[in-house]
């Protein structure tokens, strides 16, 4: 028989809180992969779509402690992303997002979606992102929402 391991609440590292926080971002992000963020067409591949998921999980309080602002590049992923289109958010509008999202639900992803919805390519996004950053903005907020109101 296997140990619990990570989610034996015995640990001293892991608590019951932190074991249900991760089972809830878990079954979170299959329920946001399959019900909110586009692929695009049927065969096409979006390297966008579970970046999304991630935003959705950011502005829904289920983010883990070492999600931090930052990174390397935009499309680095999981809170890179997250607080990347959070940043967007908080820039362009609470409609950014779903609208990046809505325009790969027929189209195959091309980065030229942001510059579609914000005027802006993504490079010079995540630029101005950086700056922010460097400057002591925030990376985005994770305050609890409702990430697809419009």
């Amino acid at each position: 028989m296997r140990s619990a391991g990570f989610w034996s609440t015995k640990s001293s590292t892991v608590t019951s809180t932190t074991a249900r926080a991760s089972v809830q971002a878990v079954l979170s992000r299959v329920l946001r992969v399959r019900t909110f963020a586009y692929s695009g067409p049927w065969g096409s591949v979006s390297e966008l779509y579970p970046h999304v998921t991630d935003w959705v999980r950011l502005r829904s309080g289920f983010e883990p402690p070492h999600w931090k602002p930052g990174g390397n590049n935009w499309d680095d992923g999981y809170h890179v992303t997250a607080y990347f289109l959070q940043w967007l958010t908080e820039r362009y509008g609470e409609g950014t997002v779903p609208e990046i999202n809505e325009l790969m639900k027929n189209t195959p992803y091309d980065e030229h979606i942001f510059k579609t919805v914000t005027g802006r390519k993504v490079d010079k996004l995540w630029k101005l992102y950086k700056e922010h950053l460097d400057k002591g903005g925030g990376g985005g907020t994770s305050v609890t929402c409702d990430p697809l109101a419009n």
